[in-house]
């Protein structure tokens, strides 16, 4: 398998694709057993194994993923990806060792600066936004698009003179790729904002035909 594109990489929740070797297990552990699925960190290790650094709300820091037994991934190191799994154990210093059952890059970048005029160029596809929430410097976004088999973009812009002390305006455009209409599919971003722990909210504005108002403003802190 070929690196993954920053430029066309979109994981779609029903279609999430298995990149790990071993990481596709429909075994059923048993009863009490809680599930997570999280954007992470993918750290890839010489060997080609795999674990995960999994950044926490609110500024708490991070712990590390370790999946047991090790795994192996064709995917970059630092990628973002969505990772369902559950804990096996919980090492002395907070560390957990996990069981991988699922593993899915999703489009992963950083924010561009850049003029209004450029932002206005790029292709701006309907989008319906569902949830966005801060992990570190990183925003993570839960959104639905049109999807039927092209593959899609995001990206995140803003410019700076267009932004005030503590609430961040971003844009978010979607480029459909000519991809004809399909169905309202789910799908998960996370970009990189080095300045996003100044501000205390976010506005995003994007085309999303479903809201009153262009744009939803949720907090930060």
């Amino acid at each position: 398998m070929k690196h993954l594109s920053q430029t066309l990489v979109l994981a779609l929740a029903v279609i999430l694709t298995s990149l790990v070797t071993g990481c596709n297990n429909d075994s059923h552990p048993g009863e009490g057993i809680v599930y997570y699925s999280d954007i992470v960190t993918c750290l890839l290790q010489p060997d080609s194994t795999v674990h995960f650094e999994q950044i926490l709300r609110n500024d708490q820091g991070s712990i590390m993923l370790y999946p047991t037994p090790p795994i192996k991934a064709q995917i970059n190191d630092g990628q973002r990806a969505l990772l369902q799994y559950y804990i096996s154990s919980t090492t002395p210093d907070s560390n957990h060792n996990i069981v991988a059952m699922q593993l899915s890059p999703v489009r992963h970048d950083t924010i561009i600066s850049t003029t209004p005029d450029s932002i206005a160029a790029y292709p701006n596809n309907p989008i319906m936004l569902t949830s966005g929430w801060r992990t570190g410097q990183y925003l993570n976004l839960e959104l639905r698009i049109e999807y039927y088999i092209k593959s899609h973009r995001l990206d995140l812009f803003y410019h700076p003179e267009q932004t005030s002390p503590d609430t961040l305006n971003v844009i978010l455009r979607h480029d459909a790729n000519g991809d004809i209409t399909g169905y309202w599919t789910t799908a998960y971003a996370s970009f990189h904002i080095p300045q996003l722990d100044n501000y205390k909210a976010m506005r995003i504005y994007a085309n999303m035909p479903n809201e009153s108002m262009p744009y939803i403003l949720f907090k930060l802190k």
